[in-house]
């Protein structure tokens, strides 16, 4: 599934620009990006779009789900699995059952984050990941 949004460019280098584009109900919605009425994209340029031009870009949709899985999912399923671990260990150990429970869970989810941080620099970089501009508005 692939979506067209339109955005206006403010730099270029190469064949990467940045656009600017206005916020839509899904980011409105969401709020984890700070600025409350545009985003700044680093875009795959293909079209060779110079600063100023109002441009159609298109992002994938996979990758959103992706996104959404590593970002909300992934650390709930592994704060579940660290809790679980941590009353095995307890109850094996004979140890209080809440204070492993915390801890096994605590550090799950620092792993969790540690795999979120990862995961976006490699797709930062990723230029398949890149939304791409189609077309040049004016």
């Amino acid at each position: 599934m692939k979506k067209e949004e339109v955005g206006y460019v403010i730099d270029t280098k190469g064949e990467i620009a940045k656009i600017k584009i206005g916020r839509h109900s899904d980011c409105k919605n969401c709020g984890s990006c700070p600025g409350n009425d545009s985003l700044i994209l680093n875009v795959k340029n293909p079209v060779g779009a110079e600063i100023g031009q109002k441009v159609y870009f298109e992002t994938k949709g996979s990758k959103m789900l992706i996104s959404v899985y590593i970002v909300y999912i992934q650390p709930i399923l592994l704060v579940c699995l660290g809790v679980y671990i941590g009353y095995l260990t307890a109850n094996n150990f004979n140890k209080p059952v809440a204070f492993y429970e915390l801890i096994f869970g605590g550090m799950f989810f620092i792993f969790s984050l540690i795999i979120i941080g990862v995961v976006e620099r490699r797709l930062a970089n990723d230029k398949n990941s890149m939304p791409t501009i189609t077309r040049i508005v004016s």
